[in-house]
């Protein structure tokens, strides 16, 4: 049986977490400010592959994609699928 370390475990939990509040905060942002200044603000936690992808969207597929992610809850999201996108 393989010993399961319980503070990386911890840790990963944490880090998925941030990306996730991060990501909502973004997007909850991007409108008002834009998206570059949504990531520089907000967006830290972020993987910069994400980043990239998030720059590459419309202002109406942000706005789609906020929407998406309220109504699933982003926690939940990132925890069933274990990736932002």
């Amino acid at each position: 049986m393989t010993d399961i370390d319980l503070n990386e475990v911890a840790k990963a939990l944490q880090e998925q977490q941030a990306r996730a509040v991060a990501l909502e905060a973004v997007l909850n942002n991007a409108a008002d400010i834009g998206i570059e200044d949504a990531l520089s603000r907000f967006g830290a936690a972020l993987t910069d592959t994400e980043k990239e992808i998030l720059k590459t969207l419309t202002p109406e597929e942000l706005a789609s994609l906020k929407s998406i992610l309220s109504k699933l809850g982003t926690q939940m999201l990132f925890q069933s699928v274990g990736i932002a996108f």
